[in-house]
């Protein structure tokens, strides 16, 4: 099994396909926003086995002293072999100063950011859409 790295967003129904791979209960009505939000995002990268994409990472950053990765999808089929944190280490290439969103219900990720050398810290605002 070859895995290959891209610096590049995958195409859009790639992405999409390995989004309801990663989350199966995630909302196909939400696609568009998806990809407007990767076409504004200032980094994003993909792995892929035999043209298949398995993962993806995008971040945002304002070039300066913030960047935050806000996505990093695997396909849970090749989970744990290394290929979230080959796509980190080329986000943490250009941004070396880096947050990540590591979603509170994933301990998963948690684990995964923290063998990167993440720390977590507790401040987190938010406006509810409810």
């Amino acid at each position: 099994m070859m895995i290959t790295y891209y610096p590049i967003a995958p195409q859009h129904d790639q992405h999409l396909s390995l989004l309801t791979l990663a989350h199966p209960d995630w909302d196909l009505a939400r696609q568009e926003r998806v990809i407007f939000a990767f076409s504004k995002s200032n980094f994003a990268a993909y792995a892929a086995i035999d043209n298949q994409v398995v993962a993806v990472v995008r971040a945002i950053s304002d070039g300066v002293g913030f960047t935050l990765v806000a996505d990093l999808l695997v396909d849970p089929n090749y989970r744990r072999q290394g290929i979230a944190s080959a796509l980190m280490q080329m986000v943490l290439v250009q941004y070396p100063d880096c947050y990540v969103y590591a979603d509170p219900g994933s301990p998963e990720a948690h684990l995964l950011y923290q063998k990167l050398g993440f720390r977590e810290r507790q401040v987190y605002l938010y406006v509810p859409n409810e």
